[in-house]
């Protein structure tokens, strides 16, 4: 007798959400994988833009350019509408896109204060020989 496994990816997709932007609300697709990689360099890339780090004109523009092109593909009627965000809309729109793909338990736990476990890294400063 052989027993066979049945998995129903389906059931995982995340459903679908609206945001409102110039008195229109527009339907947000579930983000896929791919656009969670792309925006998630992008948001870095601001991050580290915010902390001073320079960077030259054409790598800003670029990684505008693709901030939009990955929003976009989450909202396609944007470019549909030629909407221009503002860089806080932006801001507030892949975090909305972030959550979206977050699991549902997460984002319970999250409102109750609990975080996931992080990953401790040890950077070269933090390592003490045991003669020290």
């Amino acid at each position: 007798m052989t027993d066979t496994f049945s998995l129903d990816l389906d059931t995982l997709k995340p459903k679908q959400a609206t945001v409102k932007l110039g008195g229109k609300e527009y339907s947000v697709e579930p983000p896929k994988l791919k656009t969670l990689v792309v925006l998630s360099k992008i948001a870095t890339a601001f991050d580290k833009l915010g902390e001073g780090e320079q960077a030259s004109d054409q790598s800003v523009v670029g990684a505008i350019a693709d901030l939009q092109k990955a929003l976009v593909g989450t909202i396609p009627e944007l470019a549909d509408d030629g909407i221009d965000l503002s860089l806080e809309q932006a801001s507030a729109l892949l975090k909305f896109v972030f959550e979206m793909a977050s699991p549902p338990d997460t984002q319970a736990l999250k409102e109750k204060g609990i975080e996931p476990a992080q990953k401790k890294m040890m950077d070269d400063s933090s390592e003490q020989s045991p003669t020290s």
